[in-house]
């Protein structure tokens, strides 16, 4: 009987060793990326102010909302939130901390008389936030104006807009003779953005791209980066001004990842430069807050692959694609925003007619 039993017992080990030894390498990483999403979760912060805009001397009245990345539910990680007031030379110039109940804070910011006017930034966290990249910070932009404006205004047209420029390409790099996209964001000292034009050029001052921001700065062009060229933006503001700023190195080898959006699918797109296409696997994951809802894996055994994931299994939200090599080394990344416009639709109706400083009916549907 002990032999027996000793028999079963080996045999289910043996079989789970099996199944261990025939998990897939897409498999071992997304059993990785899931356990640092149960290990390590993310918090959110989202603030409600009680106006666009302030003078000196009144309070920011504000309501947070703090809450878990993955599912969007009040966090209990957190029962302190700490909420700066910076203004445009990065310098803090208030910090208040309010008390977190159920993922819900409240308070005010008291702007002193000794605040100038500008535009300033509300800066939201927890301490547990700060274990992770301050891209994940909440802020807003918030401008507050005195009764001194009116005397300085024509000081403030006349000084000469300062700005910064980043560029962000397609997937993360320039990569040699493979096409891509380049997104950019231009930012004044005020923090709103810069209303601007400009091209690029390579070494040889050879003009190569053209671009004009579209909306609040941001814009996007197309460029077919060489090896061994280093590209610059000469950019043009409204009022003329011309500065010139770097583009990111270009790689010389590499993998580029382009996901377009169509109106059923998300469209992927793998470049690789000759001296990868060699048959090796790599990954691509596509997670929303952590979660994946879609996964493949693709032989490099070609220049360019490609591939559609259909956007109905996402739900509306930030899409996360990332691009794996064989060793699970991630290599480039993609957002994208999915949108089936499943928000909530209320409608607001007056059920008695409105009277002055008198009590309404509203009718929720």
């Amino acid at each position: 009987m002990k032999t027996l039993k000793l028999s079963l017992l080996s045999l289910i080990a043996l079989t789970f060793l099996g199944f261990k030894a025939d998990e897939t390498p897409l498999e071992k990483l997304l059993k990785q990326l899931a356990k640092i999403t149960a290990t390590y979760p993310q918090e959110k912060v989202h603030i409600h102010l009680d106006k666009p805009y302030y003078t000196v001397g009144e309070d920011i009245w504000l309501k947070a909302y703090l809450v878990t990345a993955e599912k969007n539910e009040p966090s209990l990680l957190s029962t302190v939130l700490y909420v700066d007031l910076i203004d445009n030379k990065n310098s803090i110039k208030k910090k208040i901390t309010l008390s977190v109940d159920k993922g819900i804070a409240s308070g005010n910011i008291s702007l002193l008389d000794s605040l100038s006017s500008g535009m300033y930034r509300i800066r939201a966290y927890t301490n547990y936030m700060r274990n992770y990249n301050q891209d994940l910070f909440f802020e807003k932009f918030i401008a507050i104006g005195s009764v001194a404006d009116n005397k300085i205004a024509k000081k403030v047209e006349d000084k000469k807009v300062e700005f910064g420029i980043q560029f962000f390409p397609e997937g993360g790099n320039l990569i040699g003779g493979i096409r891509s996209k380049v997104g950019f964001k231009a930012v004044t000292a005020d923090g709103l953005g810069a209303n601007l034009s400009g091209y690029i050029v390579n070494k040889n001052k050879e003009k190569v791209a053209e671009f004009t921001a579209e909306h609040a700065g941001m814009g996007i062009f197309a460029i077919l980066p060489q090896s061994n060229e280093q590209y610059t933006a000469i950019v043009t503001l409204a009022d003329n001004s011309i500065k010139s700023f770097k583009l990111p190195a270009v790689l010389e080898s590499g993998h580029a990842l382009a996901v377009n959006s169509t109106a059923e699918n998300l469209s992927i797109r793998i470049s690789s430069t000759a001296d990868l296409v060699q048959g090796k696997d790599v990954f691509v994951v596509a997670q929303v807050n952590g979660i994946v809802y879609a996964s493949f894996t693709s032989k490099v055994d070609k220049a360019i692959l490609t591939a559609n994931i259909a956007k109905k299994v996402f739900p509306t939200g930030i899409v996360q694609v990332s691009l794996f090599d064989a060793n699970s080394k991630p290599i480039a990344e993609r957002l994208v925003f999915v949108n089936h416009n499943d928000q909530l639709k209320i409608d607001v109706t007056n059920t008695t007619e409105a009277v002055t400083k008198k009590k309404a009916n509203l009718a929720l549907n």
